[in-house]
């Protein structure tokens, strides 16, 4: 009689105990996931983040997956205050993705500074798209003054320039330039068009007189205009350069868990390719 009730507490002790497992299996497969994950709030591609009491600012690209500044520097030739960024706190900054592959960083802003490798005396202007093009010294004093600066990129970040334009060979303005002629501003976009920009284009686009050069009527002599720039544009501002911030439709890799006003990630830190573009 004994071993009967001994036989009839260890299937009852082993019942309660698969039940539980499963009851706890069920609860996390059923979970809402923003109830697992860390919650942040609404990020919109092309915004700027930043961790509370942190003091490094962060963009977030098309894909909602976040990129650093390099440095201060580049940081400036997009902006010329501090500022401008979303406050999130350090569990939603844990739960966003990065890019696993070049670019993992935010360059220089197009047409603001000649750049060039620590080891290497080849010059390149910045153009949009997270491209570079060769240039020439003499081109690059007609279209940059005789002062021009040079910022020299760490071996580091150069692959995060993962495109390359037409090599720049005379003083004839490049892609992302801005330029000052008959007493109007105008943008030089990517397919070579000059467009006007207005007060509000210059404020909506957070240009900066600094990177106006001059440019003769020869300088520009066969160059075609644009629409006009009256306001911002995404493609401009976008300081990810990942294609004007249009975000990834729901479902595809890489697009963010949304619900209601609450948008989460998961985490996923992946090394980048070491392959070097020069």
């Amino acid at each position: 009689m004994s071993n009967v009730i001994k036989f009839i507490k260890k299937a009852f002790t082993l019942g309660v105990v698969s039940s539980t497992i499963m009851w706890s299996s069920m609860v996390t497969v059923f979970l809402p996931s923003t109830a697992i994950a860390a919650v942040c709030p609404t990020l919109n591609p092309g915004d700027m983040i930043k961790v509370t009491g942190k003091a490094a600012i962060y963009a977030v690209n098309n894909e909602n997956k976040v990129l650093y500044f390099p440095s201060g520097d580049e940081f400036k030739s997009w902006r010329e205050t501090y500022g401008g960024y979303v406050s999130i706190n350090q569990a939603c900054f844990d739960s966003l993705m990065v890019p696993s592959t070049y670019p993992g960083a935010v360059n220089y802003h197009g047409g603001s500074y000649i750049v060039k490798r620590p080891s290497s005396d080849q010059l390149y202007v910045v153009e949009p798209g997270n491209a570079l093009a060769k240039v020439t010294p003499e081109a690059a004093k007609a279209l940059y003054g005789t002062g021009y600066k040079v910022m020299t990129v760490a071996d580091a970040f150069w692959p995060h320039y993962v495109n390359r334009g037409a090599d720049v060979t005379e003083g004839k303005p490049h892609p992302g330039m801005l330029v000052m002629n008959g007493g109007k501003t105008w943008y030089v976009d990517t397919d070579m068009k000059l467009r006007e920009v207005s007060d509000a284009g210059m404020t909506g686009n957070m240009f900066m007189s600094k990177f106006v050069h001059v440019a003769t009527d020869a300088m520009i002599s066969g160059m075609s205009f644009g629409v006009k720039i009256d306001g911002m544009v995404a493609a401009i501002t976008d300081k990810t350069q990942s294609g004007g911030v249009k975000a990834p439709a729901p479902g595809v890799p890489g697009a963010p868990v949304v619900s209601g006003n609450l948008m989460v990630a998961l985490a996923a830190d992946n090394p980048f390719a070491a392959t070097i573009v020069s």
